[in-house]
Order: C-alpha cells, then structure tokens, then sequence
C-alpha cells in the first residue's frame, strides 16, 4: 500500500519539477526577447522578408525601433516605401509606422496580433485609369492593402496622410489630417478629418 503512494508522490514532485523547469525557460526566452528590442534595426531584412512573403508585396524601410511596452512588443518603421511595377496603381510612402503588438494574444491566437496600428506621414498616389482597366488580384498591392486594412486589423489610425488620385484629366489632392478606422464583422466605419 506505501508502495503506490510512493510511485505517485515521486509522479507528482517530477510533473511540478518540470513545470517549474518549463516556466523558468520561458521567462528567460521573454527577457532575451526583451532585452533584443532595441538592436531590431540590424535585422530590418528579416522584417521586410516577413511582410514580403506574408502579403505579396516588396517593401524597404530606413530604419527601425522596437521597445516592450505594456503588454508587447511595439515596433516604429520608419520611411517604409512600398515598391510596384510600372503597371501599379498605387504609389505608397509612409513616413512612420507605429506597431504595438498584443504579446499574449499573438501567443494565443497563433498569429501576429495587435493592440494599436498607427499610420503618420502617408503619401499616396493612385492611378483610377490603371486600376478600371486592371481586374482583381493583378494588383497585389491593392490585395494586400485591402487585406490588412479591411480584414486583418480591428482598427488602425492615419494622421498627416495625403492621397493623390490621377486621372486622365487633372490630379486631385485629398489631404488627411486624421483618420480612425474600426472594423466589426463585415461593418467597417472611418471618422476623421479630411480636406479635399
């Protein structure tokens, strides 16, 4: 009778031993995440290749930031120009991208989430004649775009953003000065301030 008791006191202190061991090595792989934030800018290339492969489109950036905050990651991309064929409507810079990543929720859900995506300093130029002739998905800007923005993100804001519709007969210039945008189920809904 002591003898499974035994057997099972020694299964338990093991099963406590390596939960302890299994938390103690995810709190050291936390830190050393934390601790590898600020030296994010020598690996851009690692990020430009992620965004490449998981959305289709090329894309180079100066310079980057990253710094723990609250409950993540939050990443500043700097001077992020998207680069497109002759034949893409879209012409798009952005002066700053500020990401603030939900840690527990990426963990969770198994894929990048985030508690704040904020967009300063767009300049974006859009050729209407180009994109009527051009049918859905010749464009894998435009697929991305609409993808992060209208499926991907619960909500994102612009601030100082700058849109240029080209057409065959003049330019027209709408300016941004703030946008905030929320996506519900198939509801998506802008407030801001625009001037055209």
């Amino acid at each position: 009778m002591n003898r499974p008791l035994s057997v099972a006191a020694y299964i338990v202190k093991k099963l406590w031993l390596f939960c302890a061991i299994v938390l103690v090595l995810f709190a050291v792989l936390l830190s050393a995440l934390r601790y590898t934030l600020p030296y994010l800018d020598e690996e851009k290339q690692l990020i430009e290749d992620y965004l490449s492969a998981q959305y289709g489109i090329q894309l180079t950036i100066d310079s980057l930031s990253a710094a723990w905050q609250g409950t993540g990651p939050s990443i500043v991309l700097n001077g992020v120009e998207f680069q497109q064929n002759d034949l893409s409507p879209v012409e798009l810079k952005l002066e700053q991208v500020y990401v603030e990543v939900d840690f527990w929720q990426s963990l969770q859900q198994r894929e990048l989430s985030s508690k704040r995506f904020d967009l300063v300093g767009l300049h974006a130029r859009v050729d209407t004649q180009r994109m009527e002739k051009g049918s859905e998905g010749d464009f894998p800007i435009v697929e991305a775009l609409r993808s992060l923005f209208l499926d991907q993100l619960q909500s994102f804001s612009l601030l100082h953003g700058e849109v240029t519709l080209v057409t065959p007969a003049e330019e027209e210039v709408i300016e941004l000065s703030q946008l905030y945008w929320v996506n519900r189920d198939s509801r998506h809904q802008g407030r801001g301030e625009i001037r055209v």
